[in-house]
């Protein structure tokens, strides 16, 4: 496809050249910068795609959890992603379409228990919008028959002193942005004719002419193509999703299988009618409620007006603005406050800043929504805004004669720029996203986080207010009420890496395993010894499976998990052992005495939970087998040992009868086998045990004071 039109393009200078010879006019003496056609002739070569009408590759990705502006942090870099398994985007170039299939782990904004579903993007070849196709334009593939069909123009670019070659185009005439200009495309080439960058700009209600971007980077061959292993795209500064590519090819025989999207998934919108008539609700003097979609809270003070909450959307933003001025005609509104920077609680804010309101939003999100707020709004057809802003940390307080408001901020997991209002003469608490379980639930962590703020500074409301309006009545009983039983419940970090999260979520566990984990924290400790899709790990002393049947799940079918028992467990867990190893081909199970035992080779990790200090029964050589473990690690493998500590000092002098072991002593041997201490957490610690009490003590068992220690094999 892309030599046929290249020889087209390069028909008409063919000509040019001729006629200037027949004239003898001679060449010039140095070399002409290269022609769009030359240069995208070039690419097409170097990629190895210059008779390619169709593309297709595979691998695993992954995006930022929750998407693009529903992120724990404003700006980037965005930490949380997921992971993207089986991996594969066809684009038929001649349609042009683009389909891509995989599957997802993933936690919701709600931090509920990750759960598994499948990914889908669809380009159909009648999908126009911009926004849709520029999924396939940033494509290096894609970028070349934009650039040979929309008249390409050259230029050079020098960038971080590398110099590059970019290739501009400019979309169809019938394909323009809704102010009537047509988009910019960009492409950077490098020396080697491969492309690095390709960039456009594509409108947005909120971050006007907002900048898209795919990163190409570690070419390599992969069946005759020049192919990027890793592919980023960013948006708004930062990376949003990326592909690790394993393979691709050319002009796959099986195109139409590829190109035919799987049946959409079944089940309804939401309902619900109009409007309420009443739009406005009177709380108090001065204090009044905007309904009918998003609420928003309106505080009258002497001579302006502050509001919190703009609403989901441009529209609903104007429809609460116009409210505003309806019910305190002649009061400018002075402030605007944003609870949180998701982006169904900032698109509204747009009205507001024309309105020349200043935002009020906390210290962590000033940077991106400035940046997002004064972006030029050229493809809307629109001024560009000139936001004031102003941030806020800890309690800030809005007052004067007539009303108080203050501005509380919650640390939390939703996100970390959250603000709530509260009145306190009106005993008023108003939130958005707090938002409170329905009964027999339970509370999602960051609600935990504000009924444990209210505790510990004594806010004192009656009513518990809601941007997504509850349908009863809320009061602080009702968030006070989440507390009870929270010691309970465990939660997995939402950083927990999804491999991990699919583990401690496997339906493969017991109720009896589960029932351990707030004492064991599972999630933490497995994300402390770094195991990761693929590794191969020794367990010592497996008996009980807690831990092997989360680890077969974490390092799945390409890992493997050796499960190592000396002979005495047998009685504990043998039987069970040789069970599960014929259940899963990704472990198997040993039991030798640990001076004879051969461990595996090249492992990734080694995990020795809680049975360190029972290496004194048998007569077993510590040293050696530290050794053992030393020799079986890759340089950089991780070495995880968890015990019940004894009194510090006492060495190994409570191994046998309260079954403890000095915290130092463990240290100071697996030190001397060579490993570097990498990680003394507190993970596991307990300051009420004294360390003295047998570890199934009454009122102890489960509770003791662990050390959580990793060890690594230097990479020396």
């Amino acid at each position: 496809m892309f030599r046929r039109v290249l020889i087209a393009a390069l028909l008409p200078m063919l000509i040019v050249v001729s006629c200037s010879t027949e004239t003898g006019t001679a060449p010039p003496a140095s070399a002409a910068p290269r022609s769009a056609a030359t240069v995208l002739s070039d690419v097409a070569d170097a990629l190895g795609v210059a008779d390619a009408s169709s593309i297709t590759y595979s691998g695993n990705a992954w995006n930022i959890r929750n998407s693009f502006r529903q992120t724990p942090n404003a700006s980037p870099p965005w930490p949380y992603r997921d992971d993207i398994t089986n991996y594969v985007r066809t684009i038929d170039l001649a349609q042009p379409a683009s389909l891509a299939t995989a599957d997802t782990f993933a936690q919701n904004l709600f931090l509920e228990p990750a759960v598994a579903g499948k990914y889908t993007q669809y380009i159909a070849p009648d999908q126009t919008n911009w926004g849709q196709q520029l999924e396939i334009w940033l494509t290096p593939w894609g970028f070349l028959q934009g650039a040979e069909a929309n008249a390409a123009e050259v230029s050079t670019q020098t960038i971080d002193g590398t110099e590059f070659t970019v290739v501009t185009w400019m979309s169809p005439e019938s394909q323009t942005s809704p102010s009537g200009l047509q988009y910019t495309v960009n492409g950077y080439v490098n020396g080697r004719n491969l492309i690095e960058r390709v960039e456009t700009w594509v409108e947005d209600a909120f971050m006007g002419d907002m900048h898209v971007e795919a990163v190409y980077s570690d070419y390599r061959n992969l069946n005759g193509l020049m192919f990027p292993a890793t592919i980023e795209q960013r948006r708004g500064g930062g990376g949003i999703f990326g592909v690790n590519v394993t393979n691709a090819s050319a002009n796959p025989a099986n195109l139409a299988a590829l190109m035919t999207p799987p049946e959409p998934a079944g089940g309804g919108g939401f309902g619900g009618g109009g409007p309420p008539a009443e739009l406005v609700q009177q709380l108090a003097d001065g204090v009044y409620l905007v309904v009918g979609g998003y609420v928003a809270l309106v505080a009258e003070f002497e001579d302006h007006v502050l509001v919190i909450e703009a609403g989901q959307s441009e529209t609903r933003g104007q429809q609460i603005l116009d409210q505003v001025k309806l019910t305190s005609p002649g009061k400018p509104i002075r402030y605007i406050v944003n609870s949180h920077p998701h982006s169904d609680h900032t698109a509204g804010l747009i009205p507001f800043i024309r309105e020349g309101a200043t935002l009020v939003t906390h210290a962590n999100n000033v940077d991106f929504l400035n940046m997002a707020l004064s972006t030029p709004r050229t493809l809307l057809g629109e001024d560009t805004l000139s936001p004031q802003l102003e941030g806020v940390d800890g309690v800030a307080v809005y007052e004067d004669a007539s009303m108080r408001v203050e501005l509380h901020h919650i640390p939390n997991l939703h996100s970390d720029g959250m603000l709530v209002a509260y009145l306190p003469e009106q005993k008023i608490l108003f939130q958005a996203d707090f938002t409170l379980p329905q009964p027999g639930a339970d509370a999602n962590p960051f609600v935990i986080s504000l009924a444990e703020y209210v505790a510990e500074t004594g806010l004192d409301f009656d009513r518990y207010l809601a941007v997504h309006a509850a349908q009863a009545p809320q009061t602080k009983a009702d968030l006070m009420a989440t507390l009870a039983g929270r010691d309970a419940a465990y939660v997995v970090p939402s950083d927990t890496p999804a491999n991990i999260q699919r583990a401690v979520a496997s339906s493969a566990r017991s109720d009896d395993q589960r029932a351990r984990d707030a004492g064991r924290k599972p999630a933490e400790v497995l994300t402390l010894a770094a195991i990761d899709a693929g590794d191969r790990v020794v367990e010592l002393a497996a008996f009980g499976h807690y831990y092997t049947t989360m680890l077969a799940e974490a390092v799945g079918p390409s890992g493997h998990v050796y499960m190592l028992d000396m002979p005495w467990t047998d009685r504990f867990g043998g039987e069970a052992a040789r069970a599960f190893d014929l259940a899963h081909d990704n472990v198997s199970y040993t039991q030798a005495h640990y001076n004879d035992v051969e461990f595996p080779q090249d492992v990734d990790a080694v995990m020795n939970v809680l049975f360190y200090h029972d290496l004194a029964q048998g007569d077993v050589d510590v040293a050696a087998v530290n050794a053992k473990i030393f020799a079986a690690l890759k340089p950089g493998g991780t070495y995880l040992v968890i015990d019940h500590k004894a009194e510090d000092g006492s060495g190994w002098r409570d191994a046998t009868t309260t079954h403890r072991i000095d915290a130092g002593t463990i240290r100071d041997e697996v030190v001397a086998a060579g490993f570097e201490l990498a990680v003394d957490s507190t993970l596991l610690a307990n300051s009420e045990d004294d360390r003295t009490q047998a570890i199934r003590a009454e009122g102890l068992r489960g509770m003791t004071d662990r050390a959580v220690l990793v060890f690594r094999k230097p990479n020396r």
